[in-house]
């Protein structure tokens, strides 16, 4: 069989637009963000400067109060910093944030981290031929191998491939895998054939599900699509 990589998927129905106006002081008046990741680029003025500062000085000191706990939940959300295209932020950066007291003095500080993401990768034979695969995959950004083994997979011998979601004799899903956002490398060896292609989970790219697709005339990735939520805020404060 003569394959060749290919990655599948439209893009997801994105929000588009800019920051207007300035910020609102203290930020007091500002409603908060429940999305879990918030884009660096979408926070008002202020708060920009304030996570910005930090990323470059490795901290943010202030004798004043801090925007950026006004904005969104510093305990649960991540903030995302990519030099991409805003629709795509591709090779995002992740980080999650603490706050320091001492006194009247406020810290903010960013750790670099790939937050975990709700996967369950497979692979699903789609082909005529019972296949024998090796399977490497890892986390490019953690340069960390994810899966390592060998899998053997039935063929479809012409019938309706089953559900790609349920393991199966024509499919194999990876289980007990700690999946993280970022880029990732899969490499697969067969009798007669050898590809490697890369992906990258995204929450603003909106896929989910990711499924190794082998078939009588490529490999590639397939995912679901999902309208991801970020947050803007407007003026007056107010989420748009």
């Amino acid at each position: 069989m003569k394959r060749r990589a290919l990655l599948t998927g439209a893009s997801a129905a994105m929000l588009a637009g800019c920051l207007t106006g300035s910020n609102n002081g203290d930020g007091s008046n500002y409603e908060q963000c429940d999305a879990k990741f918030i884009r660096i680029d979408e926070l008002p003025g202020s708060a920009q400067e304030e996570v910005m500062a930090a990323i470059e000085n490795d901290e943010y000191e202030t004798d004043n109060n801090l925007i950026l706990p006004k904005l969104l939940d510093i305990d649960e959300s991540y903030l995302v910093y990519s030099d991409d295209e805003p629709s795509l932020h591709r090779n995002a950066i992740y980080y999650s944030m603490i706050i320091e007291k001492h006194g009247d003095e406020k810290r903010l500080l960013l750790d670099k981290e790939y937050p975990p993401v709700n996967e369950r990768l497979g692979v699903v034979n789609k082909t005529d031929d019972d296949l024998s695969l090796e399977v490497r995959i890892e986390h490019k950004g953690k340069q960390e191998i994810l899966v390592e083994e060998t899998i053997k997979l039935k063929s479809v011998d012409g019938e309706e491939p089953p559900d790609i979601y349920t393991s199966g004799s024509h499919n194999h899903h990876f289980d007990d895998v700690d999946y993280r956002y970022g880029p990732h490398r899969a490499k697969l060896r067969g009798e007669n054939f050898s590809e490697e292609f890369t992906w990258e989970y995204n929450p603003f790219i909106g896929n989910d599900n990711h499924h190794i697709i082998i078939s009588e005339e490529d490999i590639g990735i397939m995912y679901e699509h999902f309208d991801s939520m970020y947050c803007r805020w407007d003026s007056q404060g107010n989420l748009i």
